[in-house]
């Protein structure tokens, strides 16, 4: 996935969990995965900005979101027709991750507490990863062999979980013998 089609489906994403979002609020919730593209320095707070910005202005140019009032008057982003149909074509059903052909040595832990009132969310989520190829160290700790960052942070933001969900890299885990041979690690 090239940056610009990243950027969009975080924009995208975040107002699809949001619904009607501030156009400051749109920043603060994509500017957190824009750390994961090498060519957006993010010690650059206005350069991530202005992208940001240029790409919300390119997204309601193109249709795919718009500007609405809600009941009370607040004027916010919404997704347009044509952008909920963009989100629902996100392929999240065959989403995969870029394995290496080494394994780097290191584990990827996923730690969630996503609450009770949002069940349904964390019991998708959780599907989400048995299908992607974690495996289920407890409940709520999943573990996975290779570098996926960039994409559990677009998971994340798809399923409005992104401050309830730790990403951890780890070297090693107890009886991590089990988990080599369930991932077919050498």
């Amino acid at each position: 996935m090239n940056k610009k089609e990243y950027v969009v489906r975080a924009i995208l994403g975040v107002i699809a969990t949001a619904g009607l979002v501030a156009v400051v609020a749109v920043a603060p919730g994509v500017s957190h995965l824009l750390k994961y593209l090498p060519a957006l320095n993010p010690k650059q707070k206005t350069n991530r900005n202005y992208y940001i910005n240029n790409t919300v202005k390119k997204l309601i140019s193109q249709g795919f979101i718009k500007f609405e009032k809600d009941k009370n008057g607040f004027a916010g982003l919404t997704l347009a027709p044509k952008g909920e149909a963009m989100v629902e074509s996100f392929d999240f059903d065959n989403f995969e991750f870029e394995k290496p052909k080494r394994w780097d040595g290191k584990w990827r832990i996923l730690i969630f507490d996503i609450r009770e009132k949002v069940r349904r969310r964390r019991d998708e989520f959780r599907c989400y990863l048995l299908r992607l190829g974690f495996k289920k160290l407890q409940n709520s700790v999943w573990v996975f062999p290779y570098e996926c960052e960039k994409e559990v942070a677009l998971l994340r933001t798809n399923f409005g979980i992104e401050k309830d969900v730790l990403y951890i890299t780890a070297e090693k885990i107890e009886n991590e013998e089990n988990l080599k041979k369930e991932f077919e690690l050498k």
